[in-house]
């Protein structure tokens, strides 16, 4: 897993959530795995998943492409889990410090993300 930078099991403070739903700030659990949640990316971010270090699936590289810069990326529940794993395989095995921080901070984001929206 990457590295999480908690104190005391406490969330980031830096992650912010977007949803498209008006129940932003209660735990709700979701309906299907299809379900779309919205994914802020950085520059940095949205760079290291489409240059072919973090294996993204097709239609995830689909979407962040067709999504303009600086707006969040509609991505379904379970297309995110899949990316959680990946990006935190990529971010153990980074070849340096600079990598290993961005995609640590995009694995809490979708970490954030996946545990808002609880399963059962």
């Amino acid at each position: 897993m990457a590295k999480t930078h908690r104190q005391n099991g406490a969330r980031p403070v830096c992650v912010r959530l977007s949803f498209h739903s008006e129940q932003e700030n209660e735990r709700r659990k979701f309906q299907s795995a299809h379900e779309k949640v919205d994914l802020e990316l950085s520059s940095a971010e949205r760079k290291l998943l489409l240059t072919g270090l973090v294996f993204v699936m097709d239609r995830v590289e689909k979407a962040i492409r067709s999504t303009p810069a600086g707006k969040p990326v509609a991505i379904s529940i379970g297309d995110l889990d899949d990316l959680a794993g990946h990006v935190a395989g990529e971010a153990n095995h980074a070849k340096n410090a600079r990598t290993e921080e961005i995609l640590s901070g995009l694995y809490e984001k979708v970490d954030g993300l996946l545990e808002f929206y609880a399963r059962e």
